[in-house]
């Protein structure tokens, strides 16, 4: 039997291997053995084989600038058969230069294959800017290049980046990789000897070389990494419920957190938002960079199964940290997008992991009131401008709501799980599509005619706003009202473009700042749409320049937001330890 990239027989090896150290266990799955590599399943008589494609990759670094470079080989058995007869191959490569790869030359059984840009057809605004074969590939073909990675400080986690003397990135962003869908046979060889001494590889199929079976996208959509780093793995068994989870956490570099804190926590975390689905995933890596500057920054992006963070120094792993990445838990494992909305795939997720988290004890309730207290406070001061905010509060009502109904034998997670596409989130790491009007008629079979209504004003009018009740977030919380300041520009926004001041509000806080009726507009920020953010315009009075700066604040609005309750029981102290 082939094994699949990410199989279930490796997840169970893993787990044999680790049986001695069922909590925390360091780099504790070596290789698989040569003898259950998928090669040897691949006898030559057999005729149905999938295609083979062998990828050999090799970073160097330059000990003066620090820059990396990654000599690449990959070697086709067969051209895909999307290919067929007329098509030349075609290579994609995301977010790549055309000057970021060098040498590039590419061979097939009749010699040379000439490779030319293609930028892609214009009616399709998704597709990838790459290379085509000017003429049909035949036999065998092996493509080989030089791909240039520089340090992208402020770049998105999955950016493909050279730090920490190795590199970490997103397979798409360095791996010519031809557009089919074809299985094919994977097998990816490291050489990190350019890296220096201690240098190691892995990627999301697993430590150094592997081999595994699976569409070519997938080679694209996992996360690869080489160069000095730690790398662990925290195993937990719910033996009573048949659920499991391995959790694998490789840090490049000077790690920004300690791992066993992560490590121990991330695994009951992961455990935590496993119900949320009929099929939940039972492996979540983390792969971590550092940014090597000094702040407050902490992203990351979610990448196949998996998650690629990147953290500034000095950060310690506290609740916005634990969020996000409980946040990225859920969403891999409900595998789905409402329409692509924010209020749901950001608003609802997020209720559902914090609310995961609080019923494991892994949050602890001082952190969980500040955090409903900034989302209430946004949200008010602001309605239409975080939608985030609007989906976390009007879940955490419709939770409510349906927990009382049922008393207690139904929850929002059974809605979601209703209108989930079976067999349930892909392996590799897709979001199935949902409509708006599904979620909505899950809803009122629940909830009735009243339900279908309230979640119309709410989310698609509009015009009505979350009713959290005080017990949504169990004794240790309660609601409180509470006054909060309108976000308030102070003069018409349309007064940017047109590089003058009108509609200024007397009474604003734009006005009591200084800002005039008719002044000439020579640069503006508008801040976030927060009342947090200041705003800041210049403007030009008969060649004077002037700033004005004010905290967008108008009248104040009814709220209400959550606080520790001041009866709450002894248990509402820190959250559970490891």
């Amino acid at each position: 039997m082939r094994l699949p990239c990410l199989s279930l027989l490796a997840l169970a090896s893993c787990l044999v291997a680790c049986a001695s150290e069922p909590l925390i266990a360091e780099t504790p799955c070596p290789p698989a053995p040569k003898s259950v590599a998928p090669a040897a399943a691949l006898p030559k008589a057999e005729t149905n084989a999938p295609p083979v494609v062998e990828v050999r990759l090799a970073p160097t670094r330059d000990g003066a600038s620090g820059a990396v470079a990654i000599d690449v080989s990959m070697r086709f058995s067969a051209p895909p058969v999307e290919f067929g007869e007329t098509r030349p191959l075609v290579f994609r490569l995301d977010g790549a230069r055309a000057e970021d790869v060098d040498e590039l030359a590419a061979r097939d059984a009749e010699g040379s294959l000439a490779l030319v840009r293609d930028e892609g057809d214009d009616k399709d605004t998704t597709a990838l800017p790459g290379w085509r074969a000017e003429r049909r590939a035949r036999g065998p073909v092996t493509v080989t290049y030089t791909r240039k990675i520089a340090s992208t400080a402020g770049a998105r986690p999955s950016a493909l980046s050279a730090t920490a003397g190795g590199f970490l990135g997103l397979g798409r962003a360095f791996l010519l990789v031809p557009e089919t869908t074809e299985p094919h046979v994977m097998r990816v060889r490291w050489d990190v000897a350019g890296l220096g001494p201690g240098a190691r590889a892995a990627s999301s199929f697993g430590l150094g070389d592997v081999e595994c079976i699976g569409p070519l996208t997938m080679i694209g959509d996992a996360t690869f990494t080489a160069g000095i780093f730690d790398r662990m793995t925290v195993e937990k068994l719910l033996l009573q419920e048949g659920r499991g989870a391995v959790v694998t956490l490789t840090s490049l570099g000077r790690g920004a957190f300690d791992m066993f804190d992560v490590g121990a926590w991330a695994s009951r975390a992961f455990l935590s938002v496993q119900p949320l689905t009929e099929a939940p995933l039972g492996h979540f890596e983390l792969f971590l960079r550092s940014s090597g500057a000094a702040g407050g920054r902490f992203d990351l992006d979610i990448a196949g199964t998996g998650v690629i963070a990147v953290a500034d120094e000095g950060r310690t792993f506290g609740w916005p940290e634990k969020r996000d990445l409980a946040w990225a838990m859920a969403r891999l494992n409900l595998g789905l997008t409402v329409e692509a909305e924010r209020w749901f795939d950001e608003g609802f997720v997020t209720y559902l992991a914090v609310d995961a988290l609080r019923r494991a004890e892994l949050v602890a309730p001082a952190d969980l009131a500040g955090e409903l207290d900034v989302r209430a406070t946004r949200y008010f001061s602001s309605r239409r401008a975080h939608p985030d905010d609007l989906g976390m509060l009007f879940a955490a009502e419709l939770d409510a709501r349906l927990r009382a109904k049922s008393d207690g034998k139904r929850s929002l997670a059974d809605v979601i799980r209703v209108i989930t596409p079976k067999p349930g989130p892909h392996e590799t790491g897709e979001q199935a599509r949902v409509t708006v009007a599904a979620l909505r008629e899950a809803i009122g079979k629940e909830l009735g005619a009243e339900g279908e209504t309230r979640f119309a004003a709410v989310l698609v009018k509009g015009g009505a706003a979350p009713d959290v009740p005080g017990d949504a977030f169990g004794p240790c919380l309660t609601r409180v009202k509470k006054k909060v300041p309108q976000h308030d520009l102070g003069f018409d926004p349309a007064s940017v473009a047109e590089k003058k001041v009108r509609g200024l509000s007397p009474k604003s806080a734009a006005a009591k700042a200084g800002l005039v009726e008719g002044d000439r507009i020579t640069a503006a920020d508008l801040g976030d749409g927060t009342i947090e953010k200041p705003v800041e315009v210049e403007v030009d009075r008969g060649g004077k320049l002037t700033k004005v700066r004010y905290l967008p604040r108008g009248e104040n609005v009814d709220a209400f937001s959550f606080a520790l309750a001041p009866k709450a029981p002894a248990s509402c102290g820190a959250p559970r330890a490891r």
